[in-house]
């Protein structure tokens, strides 16, 4: 007899849970649906910017260091990818980005700004490749806000990329998909 009627309960509670569950959405208002934000104005968790922002050009300026060596590197990548040093800064390329083997050089002068010029000069790659830059030379009050910048020869800021920071390792990231002057800004 105690089975039964808790066997009733239960019964009636699953029955009495399905017809307000099923009801309750009939009575509700719908809310619009919430515009998507801008992605080039979502920041990540260490400060970088997940798009390009045209209006930042206006708003950049290179960062002043002191950027005591002068340092070269050249490499042959192919299809298989791989990496180029050049001082404290790092080229990344992925897996089938070039379709052939490519003598890729890079110089990182010395001087007031942290800077790295890639030849051959508008090389296109078919996958994104990631540079890293660092700017451990710099004093910098608020890395968070670095940019890596593609500039011309006038170094005037092109294009801006959308950079990650990372201030443990002291670096700028970011995706290039050809080749030329890269700078770091603020």
């Amino acid at each position: 007899m105690f089975a039964q009627r808790r066997f009733a309960s239960i019964l009636a509670l699953a029955l009495a849970a399905v017809m307000l569950t099923s009801c309750a959405d009939d009575h509700l208002p719908t809310a619009p649906a919430a515009p998507a934000p801008d992605p080039s104005l979502i920041g990540d968790v260490l400060g970088g910017v997940t798009g390009t922002v045209g209006g930042l050009v206006n708003q950049l300026g290179l960062v002043s260091c002191n950027v005591r060596t002068t340092h070269t590197a050249s490499a042959e990548i192919g299809p298989m990818g791989g990496v180029l040093r050049v001082g404290p800064h790092r080229l990344t390329v992925p897996p089938y980005a070039l379709r052939e083997r490519v003598r890729i050089s890079a110089v990182a002068p010395k001087g007031q700004h942290v800077q790295v010029k890639f030849e051959p000069e508008g090389l296109q790659f078919r996958r994104p490749t990631l540079l890293t830059m660092s700017y451990s030379e710099c004093s910098l009050l608020s890395p968070l806000r670095l940019r890596i910048v593609y500039v011309n020869d006038q170094l005037q800021i092109l294009q801006v990329l959308p950079t990650v920071v990372s201030v443990l390792t002291r670096t700028a990231n970011a995706p290039v998909d050809h080749f030329s002057r890269y700078m770091l800004a603020d």
